[in-house]
């Protein structure tokens, strides 16, 4: 009988964390209040690219 509950339990939290719209927000924006205007263009650019492409970078991949 334990086991039965506790195997129930487990699906109903298992279900309960499957949420088909999860609460997220998806909108970027700079960090920076003061970012130059060529930060500025540069960040929009990558969004703009980034709605039909794929964007891949990294930082001192040497170090």
């Amino acid at each position: 009988m334990f086991l039965r509950s506790l195997t129930i339990l487990g699906l109903l939290m298992l279900l309960h964390g499957c949420d088909p719209t999860p609460d997220t927000n998806t909108t970027f924006g700079l960090s920076d209040t003061q970012a130059s205007s060529m930060a500025t263009a540069l960040f929009n650019n990558l969004q703009t690219l980034s709605a039909e492409h794929v964007l891949v970078g990294h930082h001192d991949a040497l170090a």
